[in-house]
């Protein structure tokens, strides 16, 4: 995926419902540098796996001791997940000829991971 795909997506509507998009969309509007929208990124990836965390404990007290210890394993299962796509991203930019932009590229697709699951886990809690 290429810079001009990234920023053509993030505008889109399903972004701006969550605060911690629209304030990623705010940055990546004033950034002038690949750089400055990497920073942009990282910061809502830290946003996201912060709301990921606090969704997962929000989910966990509303559980029996079943119920935690499926959504426990299921979250472990995830983390895998997460860290063995984080490490072959790694390795993508370690071989990759494509520059600063393809760290951008790899910074935004593990945020997409964070984001999914974050999402996926606010819809396990009742309001």
């Amino acid at each position: 995926m290429r810079l001009a795909t990234i920023l053509a997506l993030l505008p889109c509507a399903a972004l701006a419902q969550d605060p911690i998009d629209g304030e990623m969309q705010r940055c990546l509007d004033g950034a002038s540098s690949t750089m400055e929208m990497r920073t942009c990124v990282m910061a809502a990836a830290d946003a996201w796996d912060g709301a990921l965390n606090d969704a997962y404990r929000a989910a966990m007290g509303e559980r029996d001791a079943a119920g935690k210890a499926a959504l426990r394993e299921a979250q472990r299962a995830w983390l895998a997940y997460r860290d063995g796509d984080a490490a072959f991203r790694g390795q993508d930019f370690q071989f990759g000829v494509d520059g600063t932009i393809k760290q951008l590229e790899l910074d935004e697709a593990g945020l997409s991971v964070v984001r999914a699951r974050a999402m996926l886990l606010r819809g396990y809690i009742s309001r």
